[in-house]
């Protein structure tokens, strides 16, 4: 454990010396702001973070090159599990990322006015929803009896809508339906929201379904 904890630590201290004091690394996303650009530097980023150590520098920098104005031209739904960090997950810096969290990885009405901010301000390019392995949220929904209060019944009856086929007693009924459900939360976002709508009609916006493993740290895009 200590020459792993040693080793470690020389891999940051050589990836960091290898960069100018001043640099920020990660360097903010790089145009073009397409959706195939983007990802491919999200992707770029999670290979990074799997290989568990990511030489953040320049962090003042940074802030202050953001205090005044942001231009995230991703937006992240994502869920409220601490185990799914979205800026580590694509070792991505201060003003890349425009996230929105809840439990289960859907949005209410102030989630979606969240994210019709981002595209109202002209900054997300991309909308990524990002379902993850183990969702304790859409494994209550998969229960036949309900949680215990109003919010959570509220909660996994939007979940369970997202799956209606699926087989609770298939043993891989419990991906399947997170995958279901971040696929659902993708197409909820259009059907509720005019300007989300338009904006993907118009290819302003481009929406990414992926799946987060817990394990391996590794994103893939699922749709």
């Amino acid at each position: 454990m200590r020459r792993f904890v040693s080793t470690l630590f020389a891999l940051v201290m050589v990836a960091s010396t290898a960069l100018p004091l001043a640099a920020q690394y990660p360097p903010p996303l790089k145009e073009p702001f397409t959706v195939d650009s983007l990802w491919m530097q999200l992707i770029d980023g999670n290979k990074l973070y799997k290989g568990g150590a990511i030489p953040y520098t320049g962090l003042d920098k940074a802030r202050q090159n953001t205090e005044k104005k942001q231009n995230p031209p991703v937006t992240v739904l994502y869920c409220s599990d601490s185990r799914v960090p979205a800026e580590l997950a694509f070792a991505r810096g201060v003003g890349d990322l425009f996230g929105v969290r809840a439990a289960g990885n859907v949005a209410d009405t102030f989630g979606i006015a969240s994210i019709e901010y981002g595209i109202a301000k002209g900054w997300t390019k991309v909308i990524v929803v990002l379902g993850h392995e183990s969702c304790g949220a859409v494994e209550e929904a998969l229960k036949k009896t309900d949680p215990p209060t109003p919010s959570l019944i509220a909660l996994v009856n939007r979940i369970r809508k997202s799956f209606p086929l699926i087989d609770p007693n298939d043993k891989d009924s419990f991906r399947a339906a997170i995958i279901a459900n971040a696929k659902g939360s993708a197409d909820y976002l259009v059907g509720s929201s005019k300007v989300i709508r338009d904006a993907v009609k118009k290819k302003q916006v481009t929406i990414v379904v992926a799946y987060y493993e817990l394990g391996s740290g590794n994103v893939r895009k699922i749709r």
